[in-house]
């Protein structure tokens, strides 16, 4: 009982439901309207010609005289046609014509208007056959005598017959395929819903490697399974990330949280000295600060990637703000032993957040602040519009970084084996690659020969 009542409930079963209703109405409504204009037509042809041939005959009655008019029903009696002919004395008495017994009744004679009769039929050579239909109208000719002229009408009644005949095998069977659709495509539906249902069972029970089914159809059963498993997809993903940054979390922040109570509960044992207390603690607190850095760069990245509404864009000139980059980074390049070049174009303004793209250039001066010493030592920073689109780029002459480690830059708390020895989370570029994709650009890190690029394409505005 379970599955007709699901059955009828599925939205496939009401639509067909619905679309045979409708069908069936306007093919009922188009045949009856058929029907009737048909009939309509006959009454009207079959009046038309009652009236005309009445017509002449009364002519004939007028111009010459009854015994004419008998001839020409004689004559015409002998057709095996549908006319029916009929002249009565003033008794009622049948004088000429086709018809052996009239039936009709009196009510049903209108002035000037056809009525319905049945008839008896004198075929010739045969006798009388059985009753007939027929319409007819009666007109007095003089001296008592009445002439009736009509057209049998069963071949319009076996029509009418034959299309009613017709309306009901026609719903029958559109009522028979009705159901077969019906059981058909609820079940297909039903079994698509169920594969649905099930897939997703096993994701919420953990399986997020599970997808939707799909049988390449094409139909919105395949694109709905085609959007739920890009977003399956993307959520696997963050889920993965997500796994990733809590795992890195923990192995990258657990050195220094236990080099800080190291110090601290150090502090604690040594014997207080007032002048080494403040020499003593630097260290701590430089590896707080540290991880305050840190939590504020991963607070940064997970702003910037929620699309937050605070993180409002608007016009921002983009040469200004390099040209107080470098201005800013000048001295330390120099500390570091290395030139700053700055190669910036004058009027390339974007759609952006002002205090996260400082952000993102900063992140970039200091990779190559840090990692770019060469005999080359220098650093070049620079701005160009091409085809619609801010081209910026930071260029150290360093060491670099091989192909296939260049791809997981990007990734937050990776960091190569040679900065390992230098200050930082491994999170400069994860923020960079967020920042860049909140401002609608790319970003590309490649081979300088010699050196290392990292290039940042983002949309100009007027």
């Amino acid at each position: 009982m379970r599955t007709p009542t699901r059955l009828f409930r599925t939205t496939a079963f009401k639509l067909t439901l619905l679309y045979l209703g409708v069908t069936v109405a306007l093919s009922l409504g188009l045949i009856a309207y058929i029907s009737s204009t048909t009939a309509d037509l006959f009454d009207r042809q079959l009046e038309t010609a009652i009236n005309q041939e009445m017509a002449e005959l009364g002519r004939q009655y007028q111009n010459q005289n009854l015994f004419k008019v008998m001839d020409t029903i004689g004559r015409r009696s002998m057709s095996p046609d549908a006319s029916v002919y009929l002249i009565t004395d003033f008794s009622g008495n049948p004088i000429a014509g086709n018809v052996s017994e009239l039936i009709y009744d009196p009510a049903d004679v209108a002035e000037n208007a056809t009525f319905p009769v049945r008839y008896i039929r004198i075929s010739p050579g045969e006798g009388e056959e059985s009753a007939h239909r027929a319409l007819a109208k009666l007109s007095v000719l003089g001296g008592g005598y009445r002439l009736l002229v009509g057209r049998d009408v069963e071949d319009r009644i076996e029509f009418s017959t034959i299309i009613r005949h017709a309306i009901r095998a026609a719903v029958v069977v559109v009522a028979a395929l009705a159901l077969f659709s019906i059981v058909f495509l609820s079940r297909s539906v039903l079994r698509k819903v169920d594969a649905v249902a099930a897939s997703s069972r096993q994701i919420i029970a953990g399986d997020l490697s599970r997808r939707l089914p799909a049988d390449a159809s094409g139909d919105e059963f395949d694109r709905l399974a085609e959007s739920v498993n890009a977003m399956l997809d993307e959520i696997n993903r963050l889920h993965s990330g997500l796994q990733e940054v809590s795992q890195n979390i923990a192995h990258d922040l657990k050195t220094p949280l236990t080099r800080v109570r190291n110090r601290l509960e150090e502090l604690t044992r040594a014997p207080p000295s007032e002048g080494a207390l403040p020499d003593r603690l630097a260290p701590a607190l430089e590896e707080c600060d540290q991880l305050i850095a840190t939590f504020e760069a991963l607070l940064t990245i997970a702003r910037v990637e929620s699309n937050a509404a605070a993180v409002e864009l608007t016009r921002t000139d983009l040469s200004h703000l390099l040209n107080d980059m470098a201005e800013f980074y000048e001295p330390a390049a120099e500390d570091a032993g290395l030139e700053l070049r700055a190669k910036i174009a004058d009027g390339v303004a974007v759609c952006g957040e002002p205090t996260l793209l400082r952000n993102m250039v900063a992140n970039l001066m200091d990779n190559a602040l840090k990692y770019g010493a060469s005999d080359e030592a220098a650093v070049v920073l620079s701005l160009r519009a091409e085809g619609g689109k801010a081209i910026l780029s930071v260029r150290d002459f360093g060491p670099g970084v091989e192909g296939h480690d260049r791809a997981r830059l990007t990734d937050r708390f990776v960091r190569m084996d040679a900065a390992r020895s230098k200050p930082g989370a491994g999170l400069g570029l994860s923020m960079v690659k967020a920042i860049v994709g909140h401002h609608g650009g790319r970003l590309a890190l490649r081979d300088a020969a010699p050196g290392f690029l990292a290039e940042i394409s983002l949309p100009t505005v007027s």
